[in-house]
């Protein structure tokens, strides 16, 4: 399943209560699209509360009172580093009888009032004795006779054993108390999206766009000997790197493998020889020639994108209508979410209506 199919059932397991585990392989955002479920649930929770306050239904106060009340809290917990006991309670002496005395995470969940997500990170690497000290909770929602309260969801996220990554596997008792096993999967349209929307490089976005199947080339093998590799978690590092103006060989490759790190700079030369080429498309946008490879249009569709401007826009947009859909869907994207105030443009509302195959 991949990330936009995925963030919708997590919505839906969250607003439920069901326990839900991810499985896939590292760096591919299992743990980065729990966070990112959680913040749309606040955000769409608090717009629904403040838009009765501009009908009148509740005050200012009322509705912060309700937003502290509904938001929906996270705890994430590492299994490979917990004691059964964290998951179970330190034994003690109360009044006399013995007892299991929660501390922690487990006492914030046990004192639960309002949401709250309780994410079990890397849960496959955790030794078989905690996780069957989790069995009671994920499932008969108590432990040791005390009630989880109604308010708590467990979500668990893990690698395969097959990735090679510390991965024990998760014991038969605790992965049938999940509702569901989900394998969240790579896909380069879902990250190339997030990465326009965060603001990412358009030479790396436009690489990935053009190369899809270099945005995973995790091996187990290759990760065993230490090697760095390319995955969303790693491409998006590498964008943090080229916004610092850092772009040598070695960081480069250093940062997501020699295999996408030695295509993307040769990409990245080309991105760079074709900087130039705008400023001909503005000057003579149904003249200006239109590169025959298809790297190279990839990298001219990108330069175009961060040279659009409102007042530049419509001769942009008619060299636009001149190129295929493929690198025509991939420049409006990446302009508008560059420059939102793009959308409102006549060429942009012109190609919505000339070309709703691109929208789809």
């Amino acid at each position: 399943m991949k990330a936009s199919d995925l963030s919708s059932v997590l919505k839906l397991a969250i607003a439920q209560k069901w326990a839900i585990l991810i499985e896939g392989s590292p760096g591919i955002g299992k743990s980065d699209l729990v966070v990112q479920a959680l913040r749309e649930i606040n955000k769409a929770n608090g717009d629904a509360i403040f838009s009765r306050v501009k009908k009148g239904e509740i005050t200012q106060a009322q509705a912060l009172a309700l937003v502290e009340e509904t938001q929906t809290d996270l705890i994430i917990c590492h299994p490979v580093i917990s004691d059964p006991t964290d998951f179970k309670g330190l034994p003690g002496i109360v009044n006399g009888q013995a007892e299991f005395l929660p501390y922690g995470d487990l006492r914030r969940l046990q004192n639960a009032t309002r949401p709250l997500v309780c994410f079990l990170e890397d849960l496959g690497t955790g030794s078989q004795a905690t996780q069957a000290a989790l069995m009671q909770p994920v499932l008969a929602r108590e432990i040791n006779g005390v009630k989880i309260p109604d308010c708590v969801t467990f979500i668990g996220a893990t690698n395969r054993r097959a990735d090679g990554a510390a991965v024990a596997g998760i014991i038969t008792p605790l992965r049938s108390r999940f509702r569901a096993t989900v394998e969240l999967t790579v896909d380069a349209a879902d990250w190339c999206k997030w990465a326009l929307a965060k603001g990412l490089p358009l030479d790396l976005i436009a690489f990935v766009q053009l190369r899809p199947q270099m945005l995973n080339t995790f091996d187990p093998k290759s990760a065993k000997e230490g090697k760095p590799f390319a995955c969303p978690r790693t491409v998006a590092f590498l964008g943090d790197w080229l916004a610092a103006g850092v772009d040598s060989p070695e960081v480069v490759c250093g940062c997501v493998g020699e295999a996408f790190g030695t295509e993307f700079l040769g990409f990245r030369a080309i991105y760079k020889a074709v900087a130039g080429l705008p400023a001909q498309v503005v000057a003579n946008p149904k003249t200006a020639p239109i590169p025959a490879e298809v790297d190279r249009m990839f990298a001219l569709s990108a330069a175009l994108s961060y040279y659009a401007t409102p007042k530049n826009i419509d001769a942009i947009g008619q060299y636009a209508d001149r190129i295929s859909s493929e690198f025509r869907t991939f420049f409006w994207k990446a302009a508008t979410a560059r420059r939102p105030e793009l959308v409102e443009t006549n060429a942009h509302q012109n190609w919505a209506i000339s070309h709703p195959e691109d929208i789809q």
